[in-house]
């Protein structure tokens, strides 16, 4: 008979609740008060009621046995070894109602009868013990005899079972498995016996496989806690919680990956590939090692910032995202100078590019000046050129509307800032040079003639003889471009 073990195993997907061995057992007439007591315990109906009488059995409480599993046979008939397990806990009742009433029937001493030992008693004895011999020799014969031996090896066959069966009940997988081993040595061919063994070691298996999934997790060894999930759901997709546990692994590995690529950008100064890492991070687990991750996403929206401001034919929409890299910096760390000191700076730089491309460049050029004098390299430079740049088309539209030496104050401005290429500002002041030295021809004087009278004839040659080819009128004035001798 199956020994009393109370411990739930870890790894157990169903903890059966302690059984009180003073409660009896009382059911509704629909069952629903079973229904209700294991939806609180998160078990199925018959799983709960074959528990439940199971702890019952082990306690030697048949009665309140006999009434789950009568309830059970109720809900699941076909459930296997249910029938020997009740026709057992029947035996023992009756059993335990023949002690009862051995212990209860008053000692009743026999009235005394005269002692007479006739020699007829002596032969009597001796006939039955020849005709028993005699019928055990005839039933042994007929396989009775053998059968009533059998009914004990099915009783210690039944009690294997059962014992596998509440062992795997209460997660005892080793206890589970040893009964039912023991159960195949003596019924090799019974299906039951090697299918209870199989499912035994399948949940020892899993069972630690999960235990080891746990501590891996634990250690923060994704890697291995996903080895050890995948395995278990390999074999059982619907083991305990082990399908919610792989996608948190998943997700943990997921960021691992992205911090460690993440890491290696910044090394490598690829901010933008950095912050792209870091800002998946932020939104996937805002939790996920908050503080470094904080920390990388300043730097990087710092160092972003800038980048993209001075990178080569960085225009006006660059210099926009950049300011909102400084305004995320702001937002980690409100107080920090660099980061306010960076927006108030591209700000300023921002202005004076509208300016430029609006065509203001009195203006784009007064903002300029004001920023490199606080910062002469501001945007590794491109500020300085783009002043340059200003310089130079205000000096051409000086040249352009005649005024040259407005133009060659221009260009020496120009020429004084330190940029890599200088040649538009050189020719332009070539161009001043050459306006200038040019002398402006003085205008001479050209003769006219004023019409007097009312109408004279234009002919096409000096003579009347040749044809008139127009009339000019009084008042009109006719230039003199020669005259005949």
């Amino acid at each position: 008979m199956a020994e009393h073990d109370p411990t739930v195993r870890s790894g157990s997907s169903q903890e059966p609740s302690e059984v009180s061995a003073e409660w009896t057992p009382r059911y509704d007439a629909d069952g629903s008060a079973d229904a209700r007591r294991a939806a609180l315990e998160g078990q199925e109906l018959p799983d709960f009621l074959y528990q439940r009488g199971m702890a019952h059995y082990q306690r030697r409480e048949w009665r309140a046995a006999l009434e789950y599993f009568t309830r059970l046979r109720e809900i699941q008939p076909d459930r296997p070894g249910l029938g020997p397990l009740l026709d057992e806990v029947q035996w023992f009742i009756q059993l335990e109602s023949l002690g009862q009433e051995e212990v209860e029937r008053p000692y009743l001493p026999a009235e005394p009868q005269p002692v007479s030992r006739p020699r007829w008693t002596l032969r009597a004895l001796a006939l039955v013990l020849i005709v028993a011999a005699v019928v055990v020799g005839v039933t042994w014969s007929q396989g009775w005899l053998t059968g009533w031996l059998g009914m004990g090896r099915q009783a210690e066959l039944q009690e294997l079972y059962n014992r596998g069966q509440s062992r795997l009940a209460l997660g005892d997988y080793e206890g589970a498995r040893e009964a039912f081993a023991r159960l195949v040595e003596l019924a090799p061919d019974d299906p039951e016996a090697r299918a209870g063994l199989e499912r035994a070691e399948r949940l020892k298996t899993l069972a630690e496989r999960y235990r080891q999934a746990t501590a891996a997790i634990l250690a923060e060894d994704w890697d291995a806690a996903a080895a050890h999930l995948s395995a278990i759901l390999a074999v059982d997709p619907n083991y305990a919680d082990a399908a919610q546990q792989a996608a948190f692994v998943a997700r943990r590995q997921e960021l691992d990956r992205l911090y460690a690529e993440g890491v290696r950008l910044y090394d490598l100064g690829d901010w933008a590939g950095a912050l792209a890492r870091f800002e998946q991070i932020e939104q996937r687990d805002p939790g996920f090692r908050r503080d470094a991750v904080q920390e990388f996403l300043f730097v990087c929206y710092l160092n972003d910032g800038w980048a993209l401001i001075s990178q080569p034919g960085a225009g006006s929409e660059e210099t926009r995202r950049a300011i909102e890299r400084f305004g995320s910096a702001l937002r980690i760390h409100p107080r920090n100078v660099q980061a306010a000191e960076a927006r108030r700076l591209s700000s300023i730089y921002l202005e004076a590019q509208l300016a430029f491309e609006r065509g203001d460049l009195a203006d784009a050029r007064a903002r300029l000046e004001a920023l490199l004098e606080e910062k002469p390299d501001y945007a590794s430079g491109r500020a300085m050129e783009l002043l340059f740049t200003t310089l130079v088309k205000m000096g051409d539209q000086a040249l352009a509307r005649g005024e040259p030496l407005r133009a060659r104050e221009l260009y020496q401005a120009a020429l004084e800032l330190n940029v890599p290429d200088r040649a538009p500002a050189e020719a332009g002041l070539r161009a001043v040079e050459l306006a200038i030295a040019t002398p402006t021809p003085t205008p001479t004087p050209t003769p006219v003639a004023v019409v007097r009278a009312q109408v004279l004839n234009v002919r096409a040659g000096p003579g009347t003889e040749f044809d008139v080819i127009s009339q000019v009128r009084v008042d009109d004035i006719l230039q003199v471009i020669a005259r005949t001798p």
